[in-house]
């Protein structure tokens, strides 16, 4: 029988199914540095880690250009290497398409000797790897010049959810929460976040195994709480930098760090961009 989703995995990952052949078992192999896995929305009660390349751009840089280079690069700080890099970007428009290749068989290495599947597969960033439920062995490859690791107070997560583009990973253990592609601060500063979504969060996870009826009394909740909400900070759009929405004039849409006088406040955005793609995304 067809199958669509096999049809998209087999797209995506260069593999040859045939109708016979299960999902499982498959290591995911990219083709590109960028990808998504398209067949995951989220992910509740596992494990979920993001694994840096250490110093990505320099170790590079390190197997393109020679030792000196690197340890040139490695002697100053953070941001002045990164800018030190885009300077010879600029002036060797071939060393990004190098820096590029490497890093994509780097990543393909540390799938293929840690055997994740591709249903252990989130996405990437330029420079990150991120997994769940299946912690890998190996992380340190080529004499050890070539480190995964995950980041300081950086996970690992418990659950997570792709939202608009965006990836929400909640660590219930810290009850903490990050929004991949939302400015930290802004995160970190949102009283929607705080009273609202990490409970939220909390809740499904407790609920998760106890079935379909309990997650729904739990969303059900959760919806009321929104709605009924006394707290005007928690309709401050967190993806607009915690500031509230207005509808001026039935047309206008105006940004602002208070409530305007003369215009509707819209507080939908964040029950639409967070609650109702949550819920989509576990029923």
């Amino acid at each position: 029988m067809f199958s669509p989703i096999r049809t998209l995995i087999c797209y995506f990952c260069n593999q040859s199914l045939n109708e016979h052949e299960d999902v499982l078992g498959i290591i995911m192999k990219l083709e590109k540095l960028l990808f998504a896995n398209p067949i995951l929305k989220s992910a509740v009660n596992t494990t979920i880690a993001e694994y840096d390349i250490v110093a990505a751009g320099a170790t590079a840089i390190r197997f393109i250009k020679g030792e000196k280079v690197y340890h040139d690069l490695m002697g100053v700080s953070k941001e002045e290497r990164n800018v030190l890099i885009g300077k010879m970007q600029q002036s060797d428009p071939t060393l990004w398409p190098e820096i590029e290749k490497l890093t994509l068989m780097w990543f393909n290495e540390f799938l293929d000797t840690n055997k994740i599947e591709l249903h252990n597969f989130v996405e990437t960033t330029r420079d990150s790897i991120t997994v769940f439920g299946k912690i890998p062995q190996k992380t340190s490859f080529f004499d050890d010049k070539v480190v995964f690791r995950v980041k300081e107070n950086e996970g690992p997560y418990s659950s997570f959810f792709r939202i608009n583009g965006k990836l929400v990973l909640y660590d219930s253990m810290k009850n903490d929460i990050r929004i991949k592609g939302v400015t930290k601060v802004y995160v970190d500063k949102s009283e929607f976040v705080e009273s609202y979504l990490k409970p939220l969060l909390g809740s499904l996870e407790n609920a998760h195994s106890e079935g379909t009826t309990q997650l729904l009394k739990v969303l059900k909740k959760y919806r009321n709480k929104y709605i009924n909400s006394n707290n005007p900070e928690i309709f401050k759009e967190v993806c607009h930098q915690n500031q509230f929405k207005h509808i001026y004039d039935d047309k206008e849409i105006v940004y602002a760090d208070s409530i305007l006088d003369e215009t509707k406040l819209d507080k939908s955005s964040n029950f639409i961009e967070f609650f109702m793609e949550i819920m989509r995304s576990i029923m």
